[in-house]
């Protein structure tokens, strides 16, 4: 998932066009990283970005000047990445409206995940 997402946030970078369209699709692969290992600073880190490049009124916050990076390749864990710098000019009333709206894609995720079960047994050996 941190992979998929990873290369859906590159893609927003280089291909304006359906620029809107990857930022989706690296949110939610980061949140279904997430979902499966809630404590990844990369995924956290990279699913900020991803919302935060994201145009206001498109499911995510507005992108501050220039909010650069891509989080690069995952590492071993050693470092936690910087956190991002505060966000100016948000009122209360927006900054409610990014939590919710995150709240509620969670929400769909969790959901999803949930529709699809346990894995299933491959008969005849293992599935990896």
């Amino acid at each position: 998932m941190y992979n998929a997402g990873l290369l859906a946030l590159r893609l927003a970078v280089t291909d304006s066009t359906h620029r809107d369209a990857h930022l989706a699709e690296a949110r939610d692969r980061y949140r279904e990283a997430l979902l499966l290992r809630p404590g990844d600073a990369a995924s956290k880190w990279n699913l900020e970005l991803a919302i935060r490049r994201t145009p206001q009124g498109t499911g995510g916050g507005q992108a501050p000047s220039g909010s650069g990076g891509g989080g690069g390749g995952k590492g071993g864990g050693a470092q936690a990445p910087t956190p991002p710098p505060p966000a100016r000019g948000l009122s209360r009333a927006q900054a409610e409206q990014i939590l919710n709206s995150i709240a509620n894609e969670e929400r769909q995720v969790r959901e999803a995940l949930a529709k699809r079960g346990p894995p299933q047994e491959v008969k005849g050996g293992k599935n990896w």
